[in-house]
């Protein structure tokens, strides 16, 4: 999996919030998964993307 993100070259990428939210969606949109689970408070932003790099580090590429 890549991410693509510059951190802090746009004002969306210089809020650790948008910048989170951003690469959740990211990985959302890679494997399918639904967009509607990804928390709006910072600390569960965090939680659910530390989630989503173990469950897509343990997917197999085909």
């Amino acid at each position: 999996m890549c991410l693509l993100s510059s951190a802090g070259t746009s004002p969306q990428s210089s809020h650790i919030m948008l910048l989170l939210r951003s690469l959740c969606l990211q990985i959302c949109d890679v494997y399918q998964f639904s967009k509607a689970s990804i928390p709006t408070e910072f600390k569960d932003l965090v939680d659910y993307f530390k989630v989503l790099l173990g469950v897509s580090g343990s997917c197999a590429f085909l």
